[in-house]
C-alpha cells in the first residue's frame, strides 16, 4: 500500500489578523487609561471634572471599551488567525469581490434595459 502525500504550499490571509490585533492593542490602551483615570479619581476625588469627566460618567466607557472592544476585537483576531490553519483556507475575500462586482454589472444592465423600456415608451 502507497500513501501519497502532497505538499501543499497554502498563503493565509493575515492582514484581518493584523488589523484586529492592532484594533485590539488601541481600544486595550484607550480602556486601561481610562480605568486608570476613574483609579485615580476614587483615589482622589478633586480629579472628578463636572459634568463629563466624573467617574459615573468614565466608568461605563472603561467598562465597554474593555470588554467589548478590546476582548472583542481580541475574540475575532484569534478566531480569524485560527479558523485559516484548522481548516487549511483563506477566507473567501476573492469570492466575494467577484460577487459585488458581478452586483454593479447586473445592475448597469438593469439600468439599460429600464432607459431603453422609457425611452420606447413601455
Amino acid at each position: 500500500m502507497t500513501s501519497t502525500t502532497s505538499k501543499e504550499t497554502i498563503r493565509y490571509d493575515d492582514a484581518i489578523v493584523r488589523k484586529f490585533v492592532t484594533a485590539t492593542i488601541v481600544w486595550g490602551g484607550v480602556g486601561m487609561l481610562v480605568g486608570l483615570w476613574c483609579a485615580l479619581q476614587l483615589a482622589m476625588p478633586r480629579l472628578n471634572f463636572a459634568p463629563y469627566f466624573t467617574f459615573g460618567r468614565l466608568r461605563p466607557l472603561h467598562t465597554n471599551a474593555v470588554i467589548f472592544a478590546f476582548a472583542g476585537n481580541a475574540i475575532f483576531a484569534a478566531v480569524y488567525y485560527s479558523s485559516q490553519r484548522l481548516l487549511r483556507a483563506r477566507p473567501l475575500d476573492r469570492l466575494s469581490k467577484t460577487r459585488v462586482a458581478d452586483r454593479h454589472r447586473d445592475r448597469g444592465r438593469v439600468d439599460r434595459v429600464r432607459r431603453e423600456l422609457l425611452r420606447d415608451g413601455a
